[in-house]
Formats: C-alpha cells, structure tokens, sequence
C-alpha cells in the first residue's frame, strides 16, 4: 500500500518551491513576511535566515510573491513541467510573451518600501501664473499701468472727458419712483401713517383758541 501511494503521488507531480529573502541588517520584519504563490494558493514562512521551502506543489505556472508590510519585492513565475524541471523568470504583466530567466532557486533581494500615503503637492508658481484665469487679471494691470503712457497727451483727454459720460448710464435715476411704492400701488396696501408725537400734541393744546370751536372746547374743559 505505501509502494502504490508513493508511486501515484509521484505521477500527479508534487514538488517544491524554494528560495531566500534578503532584508536590510537590524530588522524584523521577517517575523510578518509571508511566500504566496498564486496569491494565496499556497503559502510558506520563511526562516530566520530567510530560507523558505513550499512543498506540495503540483506541475505548473505559479506566481510566486512576497507579502511583507514594510517592504515590496518583485514577484517571480516559476514553470514546474511533469518532469519535474523548475524555471524561474521575471513577472511582465504587458508583454507576457518575452521571457528574462531569474536564478533558481529564488532570491528576493530587489526590493523597495511600500508607500502607503500619497505626497501632497507643492505649490508651483508657474501653474498659478498661466492659470487661465490670472491672465486676464494680470492684463487688466498691466494695461491700468502702462496704457496712459502709451496714448497721447490729446487722447488721454478726450478719453477722460468721455469716461464721465459713460460712467452715467450707470448711475441711478433720482426722478425714477421707488419699487416699494410701486408695489403698494399695486397690491393696495395700506400706507403708513405719520406718527404725531407727543411735542407736536402739547403744542396744540398751548396754542390760542382762535376759532370759535376751538373756544367751545377750552370751556368745555374748565368746567
């Protein structure tokens, strides 16, 4: 039973991958560095010194990649054929077709740090001064600055004297009625009435009774 075991799991083809990781001296980020191949088919731990053998892999391509969260590695294809031969060669996602062989078995040493956060933008002057929209300004300025300088004495006057006029048309209208009173024309509302303080009352009651009505009241109030 083992001999007949043993021979048809070597038909089915089970092999191993295998390789090394070269981190920077005075690190430990081995300890959270995890081998995927097929992201995450197969997975194997690397040792202290950053040897690592998978085993258990069938005939085929694979992947095979490093996950580590404080360094990015290049990943690697490995061909394994029924006979058991391994070819390693680099990952080209674009151009699939064009093999470049990598040693076998496998070493990490490319690596980069991951960049997890995107570095804001500095301020460019440049991009602020051809802003489409400060041209205009800056011409507006320019212009302000340097165009009484080019038009003559004699047309500098006559355009002052010109400008007043123009200015008016945009001026209000004094003699135009107000758009409040219009509206109470309008809708009929009722117009305020003049307030009749007190001073203007103790006036009339200190003026002469002049007319006869007036004269009537007073002795209506004596009594």
């Amino acid at each position: 039973m083992t001999v007949s075991a043993m021979s048809s799991s070597n038909k089915l083809g089970s092999y191993k991958i295998e390789g090394q990781i070269v981190f920077p001296p005075g690190g430990n980020a081995l300890a959270d560095t995890r081998i995927l191949v097929n992201q995450g088919e197969y997975v194997g731990i690397p040792r202290v010194d950053g040897t690592f053998v998978i085993s258990g892999v069938p005939s085929g391509s694979y992947e095979v990649s490093v996950s580590s969260p404080q360094y990015d590695f290049k990943p690697v294809r490995v061909d394994i054929n029924t006979n058991g031969k391994i070819r390693a060669r680099k990952v080209n996602r674009l151009r699939p077709q064009e093999v470049v062989s990598v040693k076998y078995p496998l070493h990490f040493n490319t690596y980069t740090e991951p960049n997890y956060f995107q570095k804001r933008e500095a301020t460019n002057w440049a991009d602020i001064i051809f802003n489409p929209a400060i041209i205009p300004i800056v011409l507006g300025i320019v212009l302000v600055f340097f165009l009484p300088k080019l038009v003559p004495p004699g047309q500098l006057d006559e355009m002052q004297r010109m400008f007043p006029q123009g200015t008016g048309m945009f001026q209000p209208n004094i003699n135009m009625p107000d758009l409040v009173d219009i509206c109470i024309r309008l809708f009929g509302a009722p117009r305020r009435q003049p307030r009749i303080s007190q001073q203007s009352l103790a006036v009339d009651t200190e003026a002469p009774a002049n007319t006869p009505r007036q004269k009537k009241k007073l002795r209506k109030r004596n009594k």
